[in-house]
Order: structure tokens, then sequence, then C-alpha cells
């Protein structure tokens, strides 16, 4: 292809420049004229027909007369002895050479040699009178060339259309072959999307339906724990730090059955336990010293409950609340607390008593300046619940500067009653036929 193309523009080229004409007329002059510098010839008349607007014919560079814009003067002839040539005529028409030999243009007929006719002087200042056959010739020739010109153009102008009009094509079948790409990839985004909504709302009906099994497994709990601990009182112990309270959960316990559940002893226990979440959680949060939230300590304590609660006769939750939103919670989820015994001590006696308990117990933080900043810190968080549970009904405050023997007395009055009332509404709740069962 490279190749064809090549050639048919290199044909273009010669036939639009007439490079064999102006070969045929060079050689027509050469012979000619015969000069004894052939180049100095060929480029004076090229030299004087790019000056000129003489049209390019076979005798271009013979000069003649007449005003055909020929105004080559007359070149030197050649010195060669064996020709002779007459003088030239002022009256004597130009007349064309004969037939000259084939000349390598393609579109001329071969001629005889012109060294077989005597040379013509030219004559520049003499014309032919009518056209020469050669003008009509040139002019069919022209015609014809244009011909191929057109023709060849006609074929440029039709490969470019054709490369335009596959340009376009190709533009289009793109733009529909990209639409079909982007219809196809927003089918597969919209099939995606669709599945990854379908994965999120199965995910948010999954979230909502485990939320309402573990609500319904709560109230189950609830009711549960609740069922076991009928008759059973829930009693907050508080006391500051020396107050006793300790030797008296020992004593209620003894005498009552009661179960005591210290918070810091809860948290204590989880944080050893490394074997599970919760242990490892509590070892952490203690470990970095942050606070043990309230929703921590009341799982702790909750838990608990539950798993004594069969035995249980009541239970003893010593060291919580620490504030008043704790006790309202733990009521709410829990159980509802039935009193508050708080142990009552002077500040002087608690100090006196945690000083002497220091020099046996070698701990650093029994001394008189730590217990005083202990003491201010308890009465701050304890004030509160007090009043709380207080306006409640449900506080019960024991003078326990005494012997730890008169301190159970007013106890086990004060729990005597309590126990009592818990067993008559207990007995008042109890269905017609659990009345019936327990009477049996």
């Amino acid at each position: 292809m490279n190749t064809n193309a090549n050639t048919e523009l290199a044909k273009d080229y010669i036939a639009k420049r007439k490079i064999p004409q102006l070969f045929e007329a060079l050689i027509t002059g050469l012979m000619v004229h015969k000069p004894e510098d052939h180049i100095d010839f060929i480029i004076e008349s090229l030299t004087r027909h790019k000056d000129g607007n003489q049209q390019l014919k076979w005798d271009t560079f013979i000069g003649r007369k007449g005003g055909m814009n020929n105004t080559l003067v007359p070149l030197k002839t050649s010195t060669n002895t064996n020709v002779t040539s007459p003088p030239p005529s002022l009256h004597t028409e130009l007349t064309r050479p004969p037939k000259l030999d084939a000349i390598p243009t393609g579109k001329r007929e071969e001629r005889p040699k012109i060294e077989d006719q005597p040379p013509q002087s030219p004559i520049p200042d003499q014309l032919p009178q009518s056209p020469i056959p050669n003008q009509q010739q040139q002019k069919v020739d022209d015609h014809q060339q244009q011909k191929v010109d057109d023709h060849q153009q006609q074929k440029v102008d039709d490969h470019q259309q054709q490369k335009v009009d596959d340009h376009q094509q190709q533009k289009l079948d793109d733009h529909q072959q990209q639409k079909v790409d982007d219809h196809q990839q927003q089918k597969l985004d919209d099939h995606q999307q669709q599945q990854v909504d379908d994965d999120e709302q199965q995910q948010v009906d999954d979230d909502q339906q485990q939320q309402v099994d573990d609500h319904q497994h709560i109230k189950t709990e609830e009711v549960d724990v609740k069922d076991l601990l009928k008759g059973k009182p829930i009693i907050f112990v508080g006391g500051g730090p020396g107050s006793g309270k300790g030797t008296q959960c020992e004593k209620m316990i003894e005498k009552y059955g009661f179960t005591h559940l210290s918070a810091g002893d809860l948290i204590r226990a989880a944080t050893q336990d490394s074997t599970t979440e919760k242990g490892r959680y509590f070892n952490e949060a203690m470990s970095q010293g942050k606070l043990i939230s309230t929703e921590d300590i009341l799982g702790l304590l909750k838990d608990a409950i539950q798993e004594r609660a069969n035995e249980a006769s009541g239970f003893l939750i010593d060291g919580f609340p620490r504030r008043v939103d704790q006790g309202i919670q733990f009521e709410q989820d829990v159980a509802p607390c039935d009193v508050l015994i708080y142990f009552d001590v002077p500040d002087e006696i608690m100090i006196e008593r945690l000083t002497k308990r220091g020099e046996t117990s070698g701990r650093i933080d029994d001394n008189q300046e730590t217990i005083a900043k202990r003491l201010v810190t308890f009465h701050e968080q304890t004030t509160p619940i007090l009043g709380h549970y207080g306006k409640q009904g449900k506080l019960i405050t024991i003078d326990a500067s005494r012997e730890p023997d008169e301190i159970f007395a007013d106890v086990s009055d004060a729990l005597t009653g309590l126990m009592e009332q818990k067993q008559m509404n207990s007995d008042h709740n109890l269905s017609s036929e659990e009345k019936s069962a327990k009477s049996i």
C-alpha cells in the first residue's frame, strides 16, 4: 500500500510541474544549438525561463522571432567544421525541425536524429504566422493532464473523505458502545447497591430482633429475679471508714442468713478472672486507673443476686450506692431497696479507730492526715444519699460508737420488724393457688 501511494505521489509531482516537457525543451535546445558549454546553456536557459512568464513548450529554448515573450538571444553554435550552416535569412520562417529521436517522456512520438538535418539558425524576431500543430497537441495534453490531475485529486479527496467518514463512524460506534457499557455498569452498580441495601436492612432487622429478644430475655430474667426475691429484703449498708459496719454485717449473716455483697469485693474478684471478657475488661480498667461505671457495677451486683437468689434469705449490699443516681438505677434494674442501715460514728472516733488499726495492720492509708481526707470525701458522697432515702422513710440510723453487741441489738430490733413486714407482704401477694399449696 505504501509503495503504490509513493508512486502515485511521484507521478502527480512530475505531471503538475511538467518535468517531461522541461526535459524535452532542454534536449531540443541542446541538439539545435550544440553549445560548447552545455552546462552554462542549461543554467542560462532555466534562469531566463524562470524569470519570464513564457509558457513551457518543446521549442522554448530555441530562439525565435515574434511576440511570444521569447527573449532569449541567439546562443553560440558549435565549432564543428563538418556541418556548415547557411546564413540565416531574415524573411525565412522558423520551421519546426524534423522528428527527433525518442525522448523518454512517454508523451511524444519518436523523431529522427537532428544531426541528419541541416541546423536552422534561430531568428528571434520571427514567429510563425499561424498556429502550429504542437499548440493543439499541447492543449490536448493539458486537457488530458488536467483530467489525470482531477482524477488523482478526486482519489485523494475520496480517500480523505473516507478517513473522515471512518473516523466519525468510529466515534459514533465508540459513543454507542460507551452508552452500552455505561448502561451495563449502571445496572451492575444498581444491583450491587441493592445487595448492599438488602444486607444493611437485614442487619438492621437482625439487630432489632436481637434487641427484642434481649429485651424479652431481660424481662424474663427480671420476672424470675423478682419472683425469687419475694419476701427477701434488699438492705443497703452504709457507714464511714472505721464505723464497724463489717462486724455488724457478719452478725446479720449469722443470725438471718443474709448474703453479703460488697461492690468493691465483686470488682476485685472480676479483675482476677482473666479467662473471661468481663474479667479482662475490669482488669484493664483498674490497671489504668479508670473509674468503674455505674452500669458495670450494677451488672456485677445483678449477676451476683441472680446467682444466689434461690439460697439467700436476703441481701446486704455493702458500699453501694455511692451516689443517689446509682441507688435509683439499682432499684429500676434489679429490685427495690427495703431499707438503708447507716452506722453513724463521729469523725474523731473513726480517726481513733483507724489509727489504732494502722499500728497493727501496716496500711499506709491509716494515718491521721489521709483519714481526714477520706472522711471529707465520704461525707460529701453520703449526705445526699441519706437525704434521699430519709425522705422515702427507708433510712435506719444506728449509733455505732458503742460496743458491737449493743449496736447489733438495735440492728436486730430493726430487722425483726422488717422481716415480719416482708413476710406479710409476701403472703398478701400470693395467688390463691400458691396459698393452697402453702397450706398443704
